[in-house]
């Protein structure tokens, strides 16, 4: 199980990282100040004042919303959160409260990482059963998805 599952937590990171190289898009802690400048913006001010420490590089897709489903498993577990799916959500979620992410880098980051999830699962259980992978990389596996079904996927929203 930890083979499948970090494997996916890394499939999941390099999606993440491809995404945000081909997209090299803007924080909303970085754009709303630049779009309102001058402007008076209704916001929360609690701790810290609205201070916060961004990370120096693109916010598309999520990488936090491609990661944490891409390595939660498919079935219900009892926890806080009914299951890791409703935690690895509000994990994205928070993301954007947090003025980190917009709500389409989010949204697409986590269908990324459930599909990433998936093929991961699929290829592990493949060498769980001892099959040889016909494949040899030509042909994806099931759940798999093209970029642009990913970009098709993030205007439908």
């Amino acid at each position: 199980m930890f083979f499948a599952l970090t494997a996916a937590i890394h499939d999941a990171g390099i999606a993440a990282w491809d995404a945000k190289r081909v997209f090299d898009s803007v924080r909303p802690v970085t754009a709303i100040p630049f779009l309102f400048h001058g402007q008076t913006i209704m916001a929360w001010g609690g701790p810290y004042m609205g201070t916060v420490v961004m990370d120096a590089f693109v916010t598309f897709a999520a990488g936090n919303s491609v990661i944490e489903p891409g390595g939660t498993p498919a079935s219900p577990v009892e926890l806080y959160w009914a299951t890791f799916t409703d935690a690895a959500n509000q994990a994205g979620i928070s993301r954007r409260y947090g003025g980190i992410h917009f709500e389409m880098g989010d949204l697409v980051g986590r269908a990324t990482g459930r599909l990433v999830g998936s093929q991961a699962w699929f290829k592990a259980l493949r060498y769980f059963r001892g099959e040889e992978d016909a494949t040899n990389g030509r042909e994806a596996e099931p759940g798999s998805v093209t970029l642009e079904e990913l970009q098709s996927a993030g205007h439908a929203h």
